[in-house]
């Protein structure tokens, strides 16, 4: 077996979690094709090509379908899952509907302020201890959503619902007991009872689309279980070499290439009120991002101070 030393696990993980928001950051992209079609339909044919593309890649890891077997006979791991195949699923159904729409500014807006959420709710429900620069950057974060509010015109309800349903999936992952895989075949498992029902439907009422849709939104759609996937897969691989500070300052990467798709690619109305809002969030991320680095900076110092001088 091949081993890494602290350097070399070091860049694997960059690489890996970069690449992971790097994609996440072109979704908009990719789900565009499909954007005239009905959000809970792609939704529908989403969470059933996911469950195979998992199923699939489960048949070559032996180690993860037996924690699988295991997890299915465990009360406790089933509710787990349950309840964060629910919140995965409202984050999932919100963003298609943005891109469907044409609001991805305002979902890159929401992936701005998870971060801040996950924070928040780290505090409130697992009682974690918040620096200075967090409390301010929650408080800042929060006048920017209460400008775009009342000032912007309108409540970013994609933004906000994004942001909550988001992390409050972290936070009922952060006590899951279950690899990245076997985790995710449950959370479409426990989905997968809605994309039988709502095609169903459509199929009945004869509003299913399917072979009628232009080849390049065809093999999107088909693609779409391995594009919901292999992120989260890489994701869990690279977050293992890296600490959460560097997860967390990598992750505003995605919401960054969202917003500059949202701006330059796709052309959305952008006004000075909105500008003001985001750059209020903005100015609450750049704080967070500030302390992270600061508080790298000096465990890095501490480290090195503590390391025996070398003899003569």
């Amino acid at each position: 077996m091949q081993t890494f030393n602290t350097a070399d696990n070091y860049k694997k993980g960059v690489f890996l979690t970069l690449s992971c928001y790097i994609i996440w950051g072109f979704f908009p992209i990719y789900w565009y094709p499909l954007a005239g079609m009905d959000p809970l339909q792609l939704m529908a044919q989403r969470i059933g090509w996911a469950l195979l593309f998992i199923a699939i890649v489960l048949c070559f890891r032996k180690d993860d379908r037996t924690l699988l077997k295991d997890a299915l006979t465990n009360r406790r791991i089933i509710i787990t899952f349950i309840g964060s195949s629910a919140f995965l699923f409202m984050n999932w159904s919100i963003y298609l509907y943005a891109i469907g729409s044409h609001q991805v500014l305002e979902a890159s807006l929401g992936y701005y302020i998870n971060p801040l959420i996950s924070i928040f709710l780290g505090m409130l429900i697992f009682k974690e201890k918040l620096t200075k620069a967090q409390v301010i950057a929650i408080i800042i974060a929060t006048c920017g959503i209460l400008w775009l509010a009342f000032l912007g015109g309108r409540i970013p309800y994609i933004a906000i619902f994004l942001a909550i349903s988001f992390g409050l999936y972290g936070a009922i992952k952060k006590v899951a007991s279950l690899p990245p895989l076997p985790g995710l075949f449950l959370e479409t498992l426990f989905m997968f009872p809605f994309t039988i029902i709502y095609l169903s439907i459509m199929h009945h009422q004869g509003n299913l689309v399917f072979s009628e849709l232009p080849p390049l939104a065809l093999v999107v759609l088909l693609l779409s279980g391995a594009a919901t996937t292999i992120p989260l897969l890489l994701f869990a691989k690279g977050a293992k070499y890296i600490p959460l500070s560097i997860v967390g300052i990598l992750q505003y990467v995605s919401p960054t290439l969202q917003f500059l798709s949202g701006l330059l690619i796709f052309g959305e109305s952008f006004s000075f009120e909105r500008l003001i809002g985001f750059m209020i969030v903005w100015a609450s991320v750049g704080i967070y991002i500030g302390s992270e680095i600061h508080r790298i900076r000096k465990k890095r110092k501490i480290a090195r101070n503590q390391m025996p001088s070398s003899s003569l």
